[in-house]
């Protein structure tokens, strides 16, 4: 009977643990067909489950907006696109998103791809000093989702994972804690109007490594976007990255309304592969508090720096606001 039992417990933890094909909820996978409501059905029975893996298989999963939950693990195969649609109807937020979860990640060496160059139009050529400004000041914004995000939530990874032709900011975690963004590969174009590749905002305990980053603005950037609220930053690792931004490849700022604290940045390589002077990084790091946030052990190591256009910014200001801090 104990044996019976043993078997019996064996079998039910493997259906458990099988994952959730997105093409058994209806999922086509042909670029061409939205798989927003399939993807999210299958994302929706596996939380309904108690949680577990969610699968792409080879193909390209036309989107909108998609919510993760607790316990929720999206592996995007090798041959497995998650395609942003062009059309802004399709969003309410983000194409990717998180809030208020735990346990929550997107892992596999597939590609998830934005395709951010339909919300941005090009609305003006460059007529000024070849050194002065970047690419991306010559492309305007239009309406646009956002691209991964991940609001107040815990435990979160992702990893080995591509992030493509994002319409905005790339990776985006907002209030998180425990968090480990791990051999990520981030590409957009050099003139993407806002594209960040990776922004922390009032995170704690979070590391990044392994990361290779060519993004047309800032390339791993700490900020505190939100005045009159109590939500540091700290306890933050970037380690062991690749970065070529057209802005600031490493940045604290500037938006910087609370405090940051025991953050470390080491072995990074930060360069430009380019003759285009507007196409080069304008800061290997860049440190700046302008709204009353207090830094303190900041630790920059071992960073290697080829065809930067200056190598280290620092600015303490104040820029105005009304938030208390601005006002000490």
């Amino acid at each position: 009977m104990r044996h019976i039992m043993i078997c019996l417990a064996a079998i039910a933890s493997g259906i458990a643990a099988a994952p959730f094909n997105v093409r058994d909820y209806g999922a086509v996978g042909d670029g061409v067909a939205k798989d927003t409501l399939a993807v999210q059905k299958a994302i929706d029975a596996c939380a309904a489950a108690g949680g577990g893996k969610v699968v792409l298989t080879a193909g390209r999963y036309l989107t909108g907006s998609l919510k993760l939950k607790s316990k929720i693990t999206l592996h995007i195969t090798s041959k497995a696109v998650l395609l942003g649609s062009k059309d802004i109807k399709d969003f309410h937020g983000s194409l990717l998103s998180a809030t208020d979860a735990a346990h929550v990640a997107i892992e596999g060496s597939g590609t998830i791809d934005g395709q951010g160059e339909a919300y941005w139009v090009k609305e003006r050529v460059h007529t000024g000093p070849s050194w002065k400004g970047t690419v991306q000041h010559e492309y305007k914004a239009l309406r646009r989702p956002s691209f991964v995000r991940f609001t107040h939530c815990q435990d979160v990874t992702v990893r080995d994972v591509t992030l493509t032709g994002s319409p905005s900011w790339t990776l985006h975690l907002r209030r998180c804690r425990k968090a480990l963004i791990e051999n990520v590969t981030i590409r957009n174009p050099l003139y993407g109007p806002n594209t960040d590749g990776i922004d922390l905002n009032s995170c704690i305990d979070v590391t990044v490594r392994k990361c290779d980053i060519i993004t047309g603005d800032d390339g791993i950037v700490l900020k505190s976007t939100e005045p009159g609220h109590d939500h540091p930053s700290r306890n933050i690792t970037i380690d062991d990255c690749r970065i070529w931004s057209a802005c600031n490849a490493l940045k604290i700022g500037t938006e910087t309304h609370d405090d940051f604290t025991n953050i470390t940045m080491r072995d990074c390589h930060l360069y430009s592969d380019t003759k285009n002077p507007r196409e080069r990084t304008i800061s290997g790091i860049a440190i700046e508090s302008v709204d009353g946030a207090k830094l303190s052990k900041i630790l920059v190591e071992n960073i290697t720096m080829s065809n930067i256009r200056t190598p280290i910014f620092i600015r303490l200001g104040h820029r105005g606001g009304n938030s208390p801090r601005t006002q000490q």
